[in-house]
């Protein structure tokens, strides 16, 4: 049996969550994509060896077929999860959902009453959760290495060319528009593993601090120019656009596929091109599309009295997520990317705990070349198919509702930011 998938929105996760089925053959495969653009859609059928008829050019026309699927996987924009979930769910589909689930709350209480209605099985992209090393810190959670939780310390530092490639000269870069705020967009992988970690409790209150202060043009070096091309700048700026998605070719997988070429066939000039005519090639400091924060710190307070702080840093020198856990008998100190984590148990003879070095980065699957999210990506697909095939288990697979906790600290963080307030989470 082979598990059969719609992807919806064949972007960059699209073909990332569908290239399960190359790999997998015998266990998954993708029998339709849904995509507005024909160019995609095209890439799709070569890709799969689809049929025209497998082939939509949007998510209302492909559900009227009634197809022969055991799963949809939605990888649109945020702005557009509503208008696409809510039909797959209605129809009675399982689902796989790119991360934010949607935007407001009264649509993710919606979303969330038609999915139990429907007896739907909807799995959230969160895949940070999948990766060992946090499967490992989860685990070691479950076996009471640490005790009671009292307080969780975490940072995403995102660095300066995916801040500026994804969230300021990026679809992202707006709230309005793409319908979620930075903290959202990025880090609700973060208030996930935060709630998912800890969730023997649930979070109650919440507040936040931060906002946009250092990307904004009152902050652009004395005599730049709009575009980064003809800036006196440009040679000494650590923003400079050419270097950046030219030199460097960084946010590569973003930024070139909406050429709408193959990528053998984009040429330079066809990169400069897109820089000259879009937001990519403007000055960091100068894109008044962008208004997403750049710099938050929020604090989660749980029903059983255990604390969360979480530091989101837009634009950093270096990227990178780090966790402190301390528990009432043992804490654990990591980086995310590093795959090393400290674990120290209290002491029975000692005020200096010991120091046990555990690293994960051999737990990776690299049998692929399906190693983005630090091995998060082909795990979670690989979770995802054995359940829906086997009923197999895992600890980071878990239902719609402990996904929503971490949704709703959000919401109530942005709140709490933009009201200046302590917000109950509700």
């Amino acid at each position: 049996m082979k598990i059969k998938a719609i992807v919806v929105g064949f972007g960059d996760r699209g073909n990332v969550y569908s290239g399960y089925a190359l790999t997998n053959p015998d266990d998954f495969e993708i029998v339709g994509v849904v995509d507005a653009n024909p160019f995609k859609l095209q890439q799709a059928k070569e890709r799969f060896h689809l049929e025209n008829n497998q082939l939509f050019s949007d998510i209302d026309e492909c559900i009227k077929t009634k197809p022969n699927c055991d799963l949809f996987i939605n990888t649109t924009m945020d702005q557009i999860h509503y208008k696409v979930m809510k039909p797959i769910l209605e129809a009675g589909y399982n689902l796989l959902t790119e991360k934010p689930i949607v935007g407001k709350k009264s649509e993710l209480l919606e979303l969330q009453a038609i999915a139990k209605k429907n007896n739907c099985k909807v799995f959230v992209c969160h895949v940070l959760r999948y990766t060992p090393f946090y499967c490992t810190i989860k685990q070691m959670i479950l076996d009471n290495k640490l005790g009671k939780i009292i307080s969780i310390q975490m940072d995403e530092h995102v660095g300066i060319a995916h801040y500026g490639g994804s969230y300021v000269r990026c679809k992202w870069n707006n709230e309005k528009e793409c319908g979620s705020s930075f903290l959202l967009a990025k880090s609700c992988h973060d208030i996930d593993l935060m709630c998912w970690l800890n969730n023997s409790t649930v979070p109650e209150k919440v507040a936040c601090f931060g906002g946009r202060y250092f990307f904004i043009k009152e902050n652009a070096p004395k005599g730049s120019t709009e575009r980064c091309i003809d800036c006196p700048h440009k040679e000494t700026c650590l923003y400079e656009a050419h270097r950046h998605y030219i030199t460097h070719d960084w946010s590569s997988n973003l930024t070139w596929p909406q050429i709408n070429k193959k990528p053998e066939e984009i040429t330079l000039e066809d990169k400069e091109k897109f820089l000259a005519d879009t937001l990519y090639g403007k000055c960091i400091f100068k894109v008044k599309e962008a208004d997403i924060s750049d710099r938050l710190a929020l604090i989660v307070n749980f029903k059983d009295g255990s604390i969360a702080n979480f530091n989101q840093i837009g634009g950093a020198p270096q990227a990178g997520r780090y966790i402190h856990i301390v528990g009432t008998t043992g804490e654990i100190v990591g980086n995310a990317e590093s795959g090393v984590i400290t674990y120290m148990p209290a002491s029975m003879d000692s005020l200096t705990c010991e120091k046990i070095v555990i690293d994960v980065n051999k737990e990776i699957n690299t049998k692929f070349g399906f190693t983005g999210h630090m091995g998060g990506d082909y795990a979670i697909m690989d979770s995802v198919v054995k359940y829906l095939k086997y009923g197999t288990e895992s600890i980071s697979l878990t239902s719609l509702d402990d996904s929503i906790n971490s949704h709703l600290v959000v919401f109530s963080a942005e709140e709490s930011r933009k009201e200046n307030r302590i917000v109950n989470i509700k």
